[in-house]
Formats: structure tokens, sequence, C-alpha cells
């Protein structure tokens, strides 16, 4: 299955205001980095291919995020709600989607969170000479997975700009955190042994909130991706618990060779992944 975001159902939609949210913020990352070392650092889980950075957006930015979803939602609480289409070439997803066109918005989401600062320096994996992310697709989504929603196995597609620049990462944002729930099955043996269940709302800025670089790579025909793999470096461990959200992981999966990936949420977590020609069979899993 390959998710085009392009497919998507756009919305009117009042998103935050970064300026005034990012002058709040101030004096409060100032603090936070006097006691603490900064954690605003890119963390490979799996080489050239998934990227995560913990505390990218701030809990005051997500909570920001959250009050705006659930007041849009209240006023119209059907409008966003995604039905699976009966169509074998797209993925099974039930979950809340709002989406929308704003290209003064990505680039304050841009410039004015941090990533350009946290990307300028993140050269395109197997570019020569070098190429570096210039920004955000101008399509912002947020989504909000409730008990018993899920988006199924599926590749990200790679989208063009208004400008005319082609995306290569999707770039997502965890807007709040998961607890632990014990799961009995022993026959699964990989990180999805840690299942959790959902109840409030997982935000994501753009499952295709894309990093946008200069178009160079091809897609092959069949959407599959590459199978030049190593095993991962590593594997995000649990997060700490909160008792606002159960389930939301990312989960990724690799063929050649086997093995799987689960990314579980985190208040202010950043995902990076690749995504069009290379892009890995990744799901979002279900609350219970």
């Amino acid at each position: 299955m390959v998710h085009n975001p392009s497919d998507d159902q756009q919305n009117d939609f009042e998103l935050p205001d970064l300026l005034s949210v990012n002058n709040m913020n101030t004096a409060y990352i100032n603090h936070q980095k006097q006691n603490k070392a900064s954690k605003s650092e890119l963390k490979e889980l799996l080489k050239d291919h998934i990227y995560t950075c913990s505390g990218a957006f701030s809990e005051m930015l997500c909570a920001e995020f959250i009050s705006k979803i659930e007041k849009e939602l209240q006023n119209s609480p059907y409008k966003y709600q995604v039905f699976p289409k009966r169509n074998p070439l797209y993925a099974y997803r039930n979950n809340i989607r709002i989406s929308t066109i704003d290209p003064s918005f990505a680039l304050d989401l841009w410039h004015l969170t941090g990533l350009s600062k946290l990307l300028a320096r993140f050269p395109l994996p197997g570019s020569n000479p070098p190429r570096y992310p210039t920004g955000l697709h101008e399509n912002i989504r947020l989504y909000k997975y409730a008990k018993g929603h899920r988006f199924e196995k599926h590749y990200d597609d790679f989208m063009f700009s208004q400008s005319g620049q082609r995306t290569e990462f999707t770039l997502l944002i965890y807007l709040n955190m998961g607890i632990e729930v014990p799961n009995s099955d022993s026959n699964i043996s990989d990180s999805r042994n840690n299942t959790k269940r959902q109840t409030k709302a997982k935000g994501a800025i753009g499952a295709g909130d894309s990093i946008a670089t200069d178009p160079t790579i091809s897609e092959k025909p069949d959407g599959r991706p590459k199978n030049s793999l190593q095993y991962p470096s590593s594997i995000l461990a649990s997060v700490p618990s909160e008792d606002m959200l159960v389930g939301g992981e990312t989960v990724f999966y690799s063929s050649r060779p086997k093995f799987q990936i689960s990314v579980k949420p985190e208040t202010g977590l950043l995902l990076l992944h690749k995504h069009g020609d290379d892009c890995l069979l990744h799901e979002e899993s279900m609350g219970w």
C-alpha cells in the first residue's frame, strides 16, 4: 500500500500562533538549558532511514496544538473522521485527520520551533555532493488516534511543494506520550511486545510534514523500498508513563534482513524517516 498525502481532503483550520507561543517559551527554554543538557540532537535508529529527537517541541507548544485540535473537534465532531476506502490499493485507516495547506505556517514551523537549526546540518543520506533540508512542505496534517483507531501497513510517497521541490523525509511530532500495558502473547518476540492502549489523542504534525530538498531521487515503479538495509543500531526504549494516552506507536518493518522497530509516543518527540523509493513498510498501532 502506498500513501500519497496529496489524496488527503484539505480543511480550513486555525493553527497555533507560533510567534506568540515561541515568545512565551523563551524563558522556559532558557531555564531548561541552564539546568540540563539539551536533548535537541538527532538519534539514528536505522542508518540512513530512521531518526528521532527527544524534546524537539516543548510541552507548551504540544499543549497548544492539542488544545486547537480538541476545540475544532468539539465544534465539528464528525468532519475529520477518516473512513476506510474500499480499495485494495489503499491501507486501512480510520483515525481522525485534519489536513490543511498553509505555506506561511510551514515557514514559521521550520524557523520558529528550532527545526531549521536542528536539521540544517543534516545531509540527505547518499547525496554527493551533500544536499541539505530547505524547509517543510506546506501540507500540514494533525492526527488523533482514539480507541480502535489504526493506520495499517503502508508506504509514504513523496510530494512536490508549490515551489517545485521534492520531499525526501516524513517528519512527525508526537504531541503526547503513552503508558505501558502488559501483553501476555509470548509468540511476539519483537518490540511490539510492549503493547499500548490509546485513550487520548496522538497528534502528528504531518505524517508527511516533509523536509523539502532539491529533487534528484526517482521513485521505483512499484513504490516499494530498496533492500540495502543493515540491522538497526538501536531501538527506542519505552518512554515514561502518563495517564493521558495508550497506544500509538509507529512500527517499521524490514524483510531483508527481517526486523521491526517500534517508536513509542513521547511528548515533543520528533520522528524522521525516509519516504518515497526508500520508505520502509510501517503502520500506526491501534488504540485499545
